[in-house]
């Protein structure tokens, strides 16, 4: 996961027959922060791997993608730190 840079639970991935990243991001444009359509109009991750097969450079090498963040280190020592509601009004 690192390798890659995952980000969050709405990060997809293609890569190449050489294990080159190729497109990295949303699988379509249908959600994103803040936008929500009624219909995807672009479709990245199908269009991605259809480029390669055809020998063309990926149109969209990389979006944004929405998803909830993903800890790639979750067993890193943390120190919590704790949170008052009076003191963050003060």
């Amino acid at each position: 996961m690192q390798k890659l840079g995952v980000e969050n639970t709405g990060d997809v991935f293609v890569l190449d027959a050489e294990y080159r990243l190729r497109f990295r991001g949303a699988v379509d444009d249908q959600f994103g922060t803040g936008v929500t359509r009624d219909f995807r109009t672009r479709l990245f991750l199908e269009n991605s791997p259809r480029d390669l097969m055809a020998n063309r450079e990926v149109a969209v090498p990389a979006t944004t993608a929405p998803g909830c963040h993903i800890d790639t280190d979750p067993d890193a020592d943390r120190q919590l730190q704790r949170w008052n509601l009076q003191d963050w009004l003060s």
